[in-house]
């Protein structure tokens, strides 16, 4: 080479190297940098985005070359999104450093999210540890809430606290799980609106990102937004015809429609498949990989500014999540419970359950009642709760029966008159509680636990009396709209004068209306067997008496309906005009207390321990009784005469 090539290769080279390095995607920066820890993935090790090819488009849209501001993910559980947004977290600090916020639920869940998340990312991944200081290091501006790195801060907030929206320009917006978000913060509005407040700032170059599961359809945040996208599907090649199509719950097969047991479920399941859509071949789970390595996303509703992804567990790569095999067990051992059935729709399926929120056509279940005698626990009885809504001139309370295969049978519905400031229904409850039900074989079975309703007028007078019963047999109980579970656990309500909580005061349990009408409902909806004497009861199937109409019209008295708080659409619960809701609340009571017991996670050992001992408890104890007299509404007092009735030692005092 002589010396005016070489002075030229010597420039190019200088020029070469005066050029700043090519940008990378957010793909190809973690198939670069991005290391998986043992404690986070359950495969460790350098992040592979052809595991997961359908976050390729989704991940690149949140790059400072791409056009697209918001992008939507609607998805089911482990499938790899929440390391698609750590990856986009990661890139943020590495590559193009700004205002970051990641906002979770709420502040606990930001600060778990930090610490099992964030933290070991940037431990494991060097390129981001050499720009965000360990937080141990003194003024490090590295806390568990915020990490500061050049030219740019992390951010991690919870939505239940409107301070974490307040005064801060967002360049970078992660807004995960959000259908667990808070409908509105007391007087601050919305979180979802109050979130996206400081992205104004960056009105040219911002980016949003949503993640979250759906859940109840019209309540849904996740599948609001997916809805307001152009909807993209991810839509894979047939190995046999070519035809590219989504992959639907409607064409996962298996052999088989009737399993006995857990190991005739697994057996079916070991069977499942997938049939094209269009040459119907059949298509086995080893051919995923080769189908997802070559789909591609297509919009449904092409033209919408936002970017919109659904996709659902039958995606899932297989050893990563949801194989075909087990999507099918979970079917099957979820589809008699609607809770879990619920559960399996948005968490596998990726779709938002429609609630079943209108109230049954009273008269068919009134042409159902049974001839089994009002009072008396039936032959498939097993537990006994009790559900009471308290009213100012009187106690309603329905006794319940659980029975296998969560069946329950109605034993009695009685209405305890009397103002509630004087002695006399709190007297006769007291007395029901104490005479138990009689069983068909003629044992006597008690009313295993209560639960009573404090959130009306009379609050403190039915505290009083709760903490003069036995707290395993009497729970006081107030709803909640917003309660995910059927039951949730007691607080506190007794304080002393220095404002400290007693350790034995009153405790008050907190009900999920919402969860409880609709589980109720659906399960009024299950239809009667042609031939049960033959077939038997499906899971969940309630049995009535001979009540009269006015107890059909009460438990089906509510339906949701849609309305607009503050300018926000909600589905609410409201009570049909002329019809008592009370035989509908007390229902709901007497479900909690049975689940607060866990007879509805109960094994078939369990009941079978039960029915053993039924069949050995002694008789009862023969009571003088005074002549039957009504009761209520809608059956007879079949408790003993309050004159025979022997209190037990706790008796409570005139309140």
């Amino acid at each position: 080479m002589n010396q005016g090539e070489g002075t030229a290769a010597y420039r190019k080279g200088f020029a070469r190297g005066l050029e700043p390095d090519p940008e990378l995607t957010v793909t190809a920066w973690a198939d670069s940098h991005r290391m998986l820890t043992a404690r986070g993935s359950a495969e460790p090790g350098l992040y592979r985005s052809d595991r997961t090819p359908f976050w390729k488009e989704p991940m690149d849209n949140l790059g400072p070359r791409s056009g697209v501001s918001h992008t939507v993910v609607e998805k089911c559980s482990q499938i790899g999104a929440s390391e698609f947004g750590n990856n986009w977290v990661g890139y943020c600090i590495h590559q193009a450093p700004g205002p970051m916020m990641v906002a979770q639920p709420t502040i606990e869940l930001a600060k778990r999210f930090s610490r099992q998340r964030i933290e070991p990312m940037v431990r494991e991944t060097p390129v981001l540890a050499e720009r965000v200081r360990p937080s141990r290091e003194r003024d490090s501006g590295n806390t568990v809430l915020m990490k500061e790195f050049a030219n740019g801060i992390l951010v991690l907030a919870g939505a239940n606290s409107p301070a974490s929206f307040r005064q801060m320009p967002i360049r970078y917006l992660m807004r995960d799980e959000i259908d667990a978000w808070p409908e509105a913060l007391s007087e601050e509005g919305n979180p979802m609106r109050l979130s996206e407040r400081g992205t104004k700032t960056f009105a040219s170059n911002y980016k949003i990102l949503d993640i979250s599961t759906p859940t109840v359809d019209g309540r849904s945040n996740i599948h609001a937004q997916f809805l307001r996208s152009d909807q993209r599907y991810y839509h894979v090649p047939c190995p046999f015809c070519g035809e590219f199509q989504k992959l639907v719950w409607e064409q996962l097969r298996w052999e088989g429609s009737k399993p006995k047991g857990q190991d005739g479920i697994e057996e079916l399941a070991d069977t499942a498949h997938y049939v094209c859509g269009s040459c119907e071949e059949r298509i086995e789970e080893y051919r995923k990989p080769w189908m997802l390595a070559r789909g591609k996303w297509i919009p449904e509703k092409p033209g919408s500014s936002i970017r919109g992804y659904n996709i659902n567990g039958l995606y899932s790569p297989p050893g990563l999540g949801w194989s075909w095999p087990r999507i099918v067990t979970e079917f099957y051992t979820s589809k008699h419970n609607p809770t879990d059935f619920r559960v399996f729709w948005n968490q596998v399926l990726a779709m938002p359950f429609k609630e079943q929120g209108q109230a049954p056509p009273w008269e068919v279940l009134y042409r159902r009642r049974e001839s089994y005698p009002v009072g008396t626990a039936p032959a498939g009885v097993l537990l006994v709760t009790a559900g009471a809504d308290v009213q100012q001139n009187r106690i309603e309370i329905e006794i319940l029966g659980f029975g296998r295969n969560k069946e329950t049978w109605s034993i009695n519905y009685l209405v305890l008159p009397g103002d509630i400031v004087t002695r006399e229904p709190w007297k006769q409850l007291e007395e029901l509680l104490q005479a138990g039900v009689k069983h068909a074989s003629g044992v006597t079975l008690p009313i295993r636990r209560l639960c009573i309703d404090t959130g009306g007028s009379y609050t403190q007078g039915v505290y009083a009396w709760c903490r003069r019963q036995s707290h395993d047999k009497v729970l006081g109980i107030k709803g909640s709209d917003n309660t995910p579970l059927l039951i949730a656990p007691p607080r506190r309500v007794d304080i002393n004068f220095q404002g400290q909580y007693q350790p034995r005061g009153m405790l008050l349990w907190t009900v999920g209306t919402n969860l409880g009408k609709q589980e109720i409902y659906q399960l009024l909806r299950i239809d009667q067997p042609t031939h049960p004497e033959r077939d038997g009861y499906p899971t969940g199937y309630c049995h009535f008496p001979e009540y009269d109409e006015s107890w059909f019209k009460g438990i089906t008295a509510e339906q949701i309906v849609p309305k607009v708080v503050r300018g926000y659409r909600k589905y609410v619960w409201e009570q049909i005009p002329g019809r008592p809701n009370e035989p509908l609340d007390c229902r709901n009571y007497a479900r909690a207390a049975a689940a607060s017991l866990g007879a509805f996670t109960w094994t078939p050992e369990r009941w079978a321990t039960l029915e053993k001992h039924l069949g050995r408890a002694p008789p009862a104890k023969k009571r003088r009784r005074a002549p039957t007299e009504e009761g209520g509404r809608f059956g007879r007092w079949h408790g003993p005469s309050p004159s025979t009735t022997r209190y037990a030692r706790r008796s409570p005092r005139e309140l």
